[in-house]
């Protein structure tokens, strides 16, 4: 499929990432995420990882997507709303991962891909989300 990039080059994307058919142990929240999905949509190829080129020399990746539903999944934890030296070297690393997740809802925005994200703190509303 043709998508623009956030430059507005035209690029032809084949969703590409893990393919999960059977009943992988899922741990965490990225696990949990991944359940749920398979629950609601059984039939349909669930990809992780999956790269997404969102300029010429940048590419970064959704959790989850289902290619023939256009739609991505992102689970955000904690680092995504506030800075942890856990997962952040500097505060810069911190507004980088600001920047990409902003980069990603636009480029979803702009190639018709609905993108749903789920926040660590909100978990019991996760299955409404999706």
């Amino acid at each position: 499929m043709n998508i623009i990039d956030l430059d507005d080059n035209i690029i032809e994307w084949k969703p590409r990432g893990k393919t999960f058919l059977f009943n992988s142990n899922a741990s965490g929240l990225h696990g949990k995420a991944r359940e749920i999905l398979r629950e609601k949509y059984p039939t349909q190829t669930i990809l992780e990882e999956v790269s997404v080129p969102v300029r010429k020399r940048k590419t970064l990746y959704f959790d989850l997507y289902i290619p023939l539903k256009r739609l991505a999944v992102e689970v955000h934890g904690s680092q995504h709303f506030a800075f942890s030296s856990r997962f952040h070297k500097t505060k810069q690393d911190f507004i980088k991962q600001q920047r990409n997740d902003r980069e990603k809802s636009e480029w979803c925005e702009k190639n018709g891909i609905e993108l749903i994200i789920l926040k660590f703190d909100e978990e019991s509303e996760w299955e409404n989300k999706l």
